[in-house]
């Protein structure tokens, strides 16, 4: 078709011999063999009236240069846009080719690539390449500044890739090699890189350092270690600070001192991401695993004080040697000692990550730790062991269970809380161990044992209940308190076996051993056990003394708070012949029923009327254990006791009374008047003695008490009240001549009489208020009242008053 339509156009024109017209005909394509400095040379088959600037065109679509930046020569003659291929084709040729030559503009392209739009620089970036890798200085530097173009991913590829192909000596398309790369522009590169690696814009800082590892040599090139350890390892963000480290992890060369003591100390950076940076760099820069070196500055950042930077240093010590490695072994147990809590706490939980479970060596060189002097370094190595072995480790177990036998009370204590924490529950030789343990005269040992028991034995383990119980009857007191510990973590409440085992030792010869017992009761023993009160009652009938006072606290250890029936046996004991028994009693009463409980101050109040004086005197002190100060219940329950036709039963309840109500109180003051009242003359007299015991001198409710039993139609009763305001009033008190004086005017008289004589108890002769009030009454109405009156000035007046 092209030649039919070449044919028409030239046969037509008359100046046109036919060959010319033939041939042009033919020429129906050119070939174009298009060259440039730093790439391969091209061919392109195009139609002859192609233009040069549709060329350019296509050459832009080709190699990404702009055609405007373009300029092609044809041998030593420029060729302009507008003219056309066939103009330069050999009509002789079927085929004609035209050698063209490629130049670009750089002057084009650099402003190119300061434009605002992306798309521009992407174009300038990308036709720049050819320019660079052909020695343009110009060019080359051009690319590096594209390489901080902030906006656009494009740009910066292209130009990281222009970049790395210049230090490699390789084209941008990677085709081959380049020849005009040199040791120059490899080190204008790397600057270039070193610098942008401080960016600010994060984009450019990863694409310069992707450019730093396309760009070195290998591991181990020094230009690319060099601008790497420079000034971005210092810089003050830590996106170029960890980028720095990411970039020497992967160029230092293996092995390489000064490199691992930097990455090392970049384990102390403030920020996280630079420091786990640096702990996956150590571990790519050590020469080998567990190389020596790598382990020694990573295991030195385990005593910073910084967690973050220990978490880093363990990190980069994982990295660094194989899980097991001895030297890394050594180098965390070695912590165990440190100083710093952090620091060994962090050493203990290491040891689990780097140690195998079980290594004979790990576990030797923990139970090592045990016996150090500091408390902190033997709690950090049980943290530690608990890491590494598995529970019933067999050699774990031995090597602990010799150090039980150590000379050192703490290395002991060390080693029962590690049994307590490796050996399997149940074990009986690790139980026997453990309990002979509460023998030891040690006692954070013994307290050790009592807590490790509840691990190495099971709840309610018969074997390791007896084992324990044994040394309740131990002659160590504190033997026996580790004992009860003991079995409070060794059984539930209400353990049957448990309790029988105890109850057993409640009647054993030693006080020590019964009094170990009932404490182990009441740990045993649940609030009111069924089992428990039935061995305890058997107990309680048992012909010792001793016996049944260890019954008895061990009842009032294990019944409910306010149990009707502990009570009632208490109260029941407080007249047993044995004192002890009833000093029990006492005791369990208070503690069953509390202050106040209305029904253990009835049964403490009962017995104060025993045949017994021991037993009135325990019941006495119960009394005052189980009953308030001030009680009305319990005044009036002792206050009755004055009417007892016994006087050493009256006597000791005036005195109980004086013990137990507060001075001044109505109740108690009444409850004592009262017995003023009564028939019997010892009564009377121990209710005066109980009056002095529970009023004040001066008190009102007690003056006004006693005059009012002046009124009482027995004489008996009459005088006990005159001897009792004698005992509470003083003279001249008011109130107490107010309350005389207004029963002058009593219609008794047997009242008047009365009044009279306690005039001259209560008030001096001349005592002018007296008087005074006296005197009032001679005009009074009634005769009684006047004659009374005269009667009392006889005896307030001086003799010649002439008032």
């Amino acid at each position: 078709q092209a030649f039919e339509e070449r044919w028409t156009k030239w046969s037509a024109c008359p100046e046109h011999s036919f060959a010319n017209a033939f041939m042009a005909a033919r020429c129906a394509a050119v070939r174009v063999v298009l060259q440039t400095a730093g790439r391969e040379p091209v061919s392109l088959i195009t139609e002859p009236e192609t233009s040069i600037y549709a060329l350019k065109v296509a050459i832009c679509s080709l190699w990404q240069v702009p055609a405007e930046c373009q300029q092609l020569t044809l041998g030593r003659r420029p060729l302009s846009d507008d003219e056309q291929l066939s103009d330069h084709a050999h009509p002789a040729e079927a085929e004609p080719s035209l050698p063209l030559l490629l130049a670009v503009a750089p002057e084009e392209l650099r402003r190119r690539a300061g434009h605002a739009d992306a798309e521009e620089r992407e174009v300038a970036a990308r036709a720049l390449g050819p320019a660079a890798l052909a020695g343009d200085e110009g060019a080359a530097s051009a690319v590096a500044a594209l390489l901080e173009d902030a906006d656009s991913a494009a740009v910066r590829e292209h130009a990281l890739r222009t970049l790395a192909a210049l230090a490699c000596g390789a084209d941008t398309s990677g085709s081959g090699p380049g020849a005009a790369a040199g040791v120059g522009s490899r080190g204008l590169v790397l600057g270039a890189a070193g610098r942008q690696l401080q960016h600010q814009e994060g984009p450019v800082r990863r694409a310069a350092a992707r450019l730093l590892l396309l760009a070195a040599g290998g591991a181990g090139d020094a230009g690319a270690v060099r601008e790497t350890a420079g000034a971005p390892l210092e810089h003050w963000d830590g996106d170029v600070r960890r980028l720095a480290v990411d970039a020497l992890g992967q160029l230092a060369a293996p092995g390489d001192a000064p490199m691992l003591a930097e990455l090392a100390a970049r384990l102390e950076d403030p920020e996280c991401r630079v420091r786990l940076a640096a702990a996956g760099a150590l571990a790519r820069v050590a020469a080998a695993p567990g190389d020596v070196r790598a382990l020694a500055g990573a295991g030195a950042r385990l005593e910073h004080q910084a967690e973050g930077v220990r978490r880093a240093a363990l990190r980069a010590l994982l990295g660094a040697a194989e899980r097991g490695d001895r030297r890394l072994v050594d180098a965390v147990t070695v912590r165990l000692e440190h100083r710093r809590a952090c620091v060994r706490q962090t050493a203990a939980a290491a040891l689990g990550l780097v140690a195998e479970r079980g290594d004979p060596y790990v576990v030797s060189a923990v139970v090592a730790r045990m016996e150090h002097r500091y408390h902190e370094a033997r709690k950090a190595a049980l943290e530690a062991l608990v890491q590494v072995v598995d529970t019933g480790d067999e050699h774990a177990v031995n090597a602990l269970s010799l150090q039980l036998e150590h000379r050192t009370g703490y290395v002991r204590e060390a080693a029962v809380k590690a049994l307590a924490r490796v050996a399997r529950r149940g074990d009986r030789d690790i139980v026997d161990a453990v309990s002979n343990c509460l023998e030891d005269e040690e006692g954070p040992v013994r307290l050790a044992a009592a807590g490790a028991l509840a691990e190495v034995a099971a709840k309610g383990d018969g074997h390791a209940i007896s084992a324990v119980s044994r040394r309740l009857e131990h002659k160590d007191p504190k033997v026996r308190r580790a004992a009860v510990q003991g079995l409070a973590h060794l059984v539930e409440k209400g353990d049957a076996h448990a309790i029988d085992v105890v109850t057993m030792y409640l009647h054993h010869r030693s006080g020590e051993a019964r009094d170990a017992a009932v404490r182990a009761l009441a740990v045993v023993a649940g609030p009111d056990d069924a089992h428990a009160l039935r061995a305890l009652h058997a107990l309680l009938e048992h012909a010792g003394g001793e016996v049944r006072e260890a019954a008895l606290r061990g009842l009032a250890q294990v019944s409910a708070r306010g149990a009707g029936h502990a009570l009632e046996v208490l109260g029941r004991f407080l007249e047993d012949g044995d004192r002890a028994v009833r000093r029990a009693a006492a005791e369990g009463l208070e503690r069953v029923a509390g202050r106040g409980d209305a029904r253990a101050i009835a049964a403490a109040a009962a017995c104060l009327a025993h045949l017994e004086p021991e037993v009135r005197r325990s019941a006495a002190w119960a009394l005052l254990r189980v009953a308030e100060r001030g009680s009305v219940c319990a005044v009036a329950a002792v206050a009755g006791h004055l009417e007892h036709p016994r006087g050493e039963v009256r006597r000791l309840a005036a005195r109980v009374l004086g013990l137990l109500s507060r001075r001044g109180e109505a109740h108690g003051i009444q409850a004592v008047a009262l017995r003023l009242e009564h028939a019997e003359g010892e009564v009377r007299r121990a209710a005066l003695r109980a009056l002095l015991q529970v009023a004040n001198r001066g008190d009102r409710t007690a003056i006004s008490a006693m005059c009012l039993r002046f009124e009482h139609e027995s004489g008996d009763v009459r005088q006990a009240a005159l001897k009792g305001l004698a005992l509470v009033a003083e003279r001249g008190d008011g109130h107490a001549v107010a309350e005389v004086v207004s029963r002058l005017r009593h219609p008794r008289v047997e009242a008047r009489e009365a009044a009279v004589k306690a005039l001259s108890l209560v008030a001096d002769r001349g005592h002018g208020p007296t008087i005074s009030a006296v005197s009032a009454l001679l005009d009074d109405g009634a005769d009684e009242a006047r004659e009374a009156a005269t009667r009392a000035l006889v005896h307030a007046a001086e003799r010649g008053d002439m008032r």
